[in-house]
């Protein structure tokens, strides 16, 4: 399945949550197939997609928070993955 297929699959899958897109091809598909209000770009952020969604996540506990993350942004944000699993348990 190619990127902007994937895309089309879960776009039309999304409500009102919020959604925290990591920087790159995610965030300008994302942008050009569906910008939506509870949507927030990571221009310019590398690998810290999945921390800004914990701390939404933090902030409002009583919504879910989807972060769309990359293999570089992950491998690029590897120093908070400890962090961030400690605080979301």
């Amino acid at each position: 399945m190619k990127g902007t297929e994937a895309f089309q699959e879960l776009l039309p899958l999304l409500g009102d949550e919020p959604v925290v897109h990591a920087n790159g091809y995610i965030c300008r598909e994302s942008f050009a197939l569906k910008d939506r209000e509870a949507n927030f770009y990571m221009i310019g952020s590398m690998g810290l997609a999945s921390s800004i969604g914990l701390g939404v996540a933090l902030c409002k506990p009583d919504r879910k928070v989807i972060v769309l993350d990359g293999d570089g942004n992950g491998v690029d944000g590897t120093g908070y993955t400890g962090h961030d699993c400690r605080r979301s348990s």
